[in-house]
């Protein structure tokens, strides 16, 4: 989840963006990083995917 940590401090990621990750299913990956959380994770085969988006303070 470094690269999690670094789009968060270089604040790259647009107001809309969606962070995919692509990780070994059988990975547990967190609820939530930073100002991030998980709205979406799928399998497939051996693959899993996460998908996070950003929460801002007022909860959008």
């Amino acid at each position: 989840m470094e690269a999690v940590k670094k789009i968060q401090a270089r604040d790259l990621l647009k107001k809309d963006g969606i962070i995919v990750i692509e990780h070994e299913y059988k990975e547990s990956m967190p609820e939530k990083e930073g100002i991030f959380s998980m709205f979406k994770g799928k399998k497939y085969g051996n693959v899993g995917l996460s998908l996070y988006v950003a929460k801002k303070e007022n909860g959008e």
